[in-house]
């Protein structure tokens, strides 16, 4: 990870907390606030909870939090699936292990990610002609939203900015942008439930956009110089 990252562990289990401290006490670039309940918290990158507390997911407080990643915890991982209206990464069972230490570091690298023309390299199988076409579609995709995602935001139109959203969860698969997908996935999810997004994370939404298209056209011009 090339910066430091911030945990929110959710949990009203003494034991429990510390067991997740100590695990994660020694690893680098890594610091953990413990809570008992969702507060307002600066800076975070990623967010664990308990289950039992996920009573809080789904009131306000959570819309401070839309679009962070995050894994629950709970010694039945998959009735705790089922009471919730986002979409974790993981479900982990207690007590937390080193196994899913694993998995939330995995999950903090993907932070960092790069944009990239894997995907696009990959189905296009070399055709330089089809992947020029991949990415111009996708550009222009992507310019699109820009402009009707906050139009349709700011109007609270929540049938037409779930579609626009939803579009964007795979457009950013294709671009290889695991983090801007699970955030684009779990604001999709939310306006399928009829909950509009705070600003936050449209904003979010919208920067990570804007990094794929700077990234399209920075390897369009590349490209096209390199086969000149």
């Amino acid at each position: 990870m090339s910066d430091s990252k911030k945990i929110l562990y959710i949990e009203d289990d003494s034991i429990d907390a510390k067991n997740f401290e100590i695990l994660f006490s020694k690893i680098d670039g890594v610091s953990v606030e413990i809570a008992n309940s969702f507060v307002k918290a600066e800076g975070i990158d990623f967010i664990v909870t308990d289950c039992q507390v996920g009573h809080d997911l789904w009131d306000d407080k959570w819309a401070d939090y839309v679009g962070i990643p995050y894994v629950i915890l709970s010694n039945t991982p998959k009735e705790a699936y089922n009471q919730l209206v986002h979409s974790p990464i993981a479900l982990l069972e207690k007590p937390f292990s080193s196994d899913g230490r694993t998995i939330i570091i995995d999950a903090l690298s993907n932070l960092d990610e790069t944009p990239n023309m894997n995907y696009a390299e990959k189905i296009s199988g070399g055709n330089h002609k089809l992947k020029n076409e991949l990415i111009q579609i996708l550009e222009s995709q992507l310019d699109e939203s820009i402009i009707t995602i906050p139009e349709l935001f700011k109007q609270k139109n929540i049938k037409d900015l779930k579609l626009a959203v939803h579009k964007m969860v795979s457009k950013f698969t294709i671009l290889g942008m695991k983090h801007a997908h699970q955030m684009s996935l779990a604001i999709d999810l939310g306006l399928g439930q009829e909950i509009l997004p705070p600003e936050i994370a449209i904003q979010q939404l919208l920067h990570n956009i804007r990094r794929g298209l700077d990234f399209l056209k920075t390897y369009k011009a590349e490209n096209e110089v390199y086969h000149n």
